[in-house]
């Protein structure tokens, strides 16, 4: 079954990405994002694959389990 995806915009599509790389960068799996978010591991797996937007609330619990600001999240280098 095809991944459905969602038009995420040019801030969407930095915040998988940035995701992604911070995620990576901790060597974490998405389940472990995920748990470590307290959420559930489909979520991580939608967000990144553009199949789901991140609302506020999950990107805060995403900044807070990879130990990076919101701003990171959102681009600011």
């Amino acid at each position: 079954m095809p991944v459905r995806r969602v038009a995420l915009g040019t801030t969407g599509e930095v915040v998988k990405a940035n995701i992604r790389e911070c995620r990576l960068k901790r060597e974490l799996t998405q389940a472990e994002l995920a748990e470590k978010a307290g959420l559930p591991s489909q979520s991580i797996t939608e967000i990144e694959n553009g199949a789901r937007r991140v609302n506020v609330d999950d990107l805060v619990a995403i900044s807070s389990a990879l130990r990076v600001s919101n701003a990171r999240l959102l681009g600011e280098k």
